[in-house]
């Protein structure tokens, strides 16, 4: 029998790129793989807490979770967690999604307090939040938030802010800019901005305004679905322009979290890089068809 020492091993950067990237094809299996030896943990560990999606809700914790990856941490388990472990490995979490109650601020403090390494961040909150200070130094890249409620009722919104020093994909909830022209400019304040959506904001001259003013712009979405916006495109003065501008994108009925955690989880997939195939689309057939007739659904096009 051969001695342990003279048995045939992988080279260790080889063997740990075949945990790693098993653990990222199933992340079901990274507990399993941790108990195999104690550098196969170490490899692994954080790819476990790489993404983290917490929320209450039945529609995010229960239904439609994708193939292959758990369900979302209930705030209260998340929180126990992080209160009761001298050991959480918050600077492994690079995507965060948060869904909570009002009345249960304490639980995104603690994880935001824990998670300062997040690049790829959903809040999502009933109302008004105290969180401003613990984003603001986050190495953000991607926010999908209410900036009014993020930045608070007293506070004007500012995207000169270091908060969005390297924001590339932004998705703003709710009500945003309505108003002068000169408020919608503010956006091209925003140094690497190249994906844009609103879920429920709507001004046709803003789309405008930011179609000119954002140069690096590559995708602009609107996320509606029924026909209002297409109906106060048609009738604006601007319409045409808007319509025919290959970057703007009017997105159909798709579930925000489910799409968010589908780029989280698989590096891809989600509405930003369906947005892309349409803008590509819309470019090589220029002429031939405008932005409304192309609207994605929560199966492609």
């Amino acid at each position: 029998m051969l001695d342990p020492e003279d048995e045939p091993r992988l080279p260790a950067e080889l063997e740990q790129a075949i945990f790693e990237t098993t653990a990222h094809i199933r992340p079901l299996s990274i507990p399993t793989l941790m108990l195999i030896a104690w550098r196969v943990k170490k490899w692994v560990e954080p790819l476990l807490y790489q993404t983290i999606v917490v929320s209450d809700s039945g529609a995010d914790a229960d239904a439609k979770n994708l193939e292959g990856h758990r369900k979302p941490f209930r705030c209260r388990t998340i929180y126990r967690v992080i209160q009761q472990s001298k050991s959480f490995p918050g600077d492994s979490v690079r995507d965060l999604f948060l869904s909570w109650e009002p009345t249960q601020e304490a639980v995104p403090k603690a994880i935001l307090t824990a998670c300062r390494s997040v690049e790829n961040l959903w809040l999502s909150t009933a109302g008004p939040t105290t969180l401003f200070h613990l984003v603001e130094d986050l190495p953000l890249k991607q926010l999908y938030c209410d900036l009014r409620y993020l930045f608070g009722v007293q506070r004007q919104i500012d995207f000169s802010h270091r908060l969005f020093a390297k924001i590339t994909h932004l998705e703003v909830f709710g009500g945003l800019l309505s108003g002068p022209e000169e408020r919608w400019k503010q956006l091209a304040h925003i140094p690497h901005l190249t994906h844009l959506s609103f879920s429920h904001e709507y001004s046709v001259a803003g789309f405008l305004t930011i179609l000119r003013t954002c140069t690096l712009l590559r995708v602009l979405i609107v996320r509606e679905s029924s026909n209002w916006i297409c109906t106060a495109i048609e009738r604006s003065p601007d319409g045409a322009e808007i319509i025919r501008d290959p970057h703007f994108v009017k997105l159909g009925r798709r579930e925000p979290g489910l799409d968010w955690r589908r780029g989280a989880w698989h590096g891809g997939g989600d509405y930003w890089v369906h947005a892309e195939e349409c803008v590509a689309l819309r470019k090589r057939r220029v002429g031939e068809a405008d932005a409304l007739q192309y609207v994605f659904e929560e199966d492609g096009f």
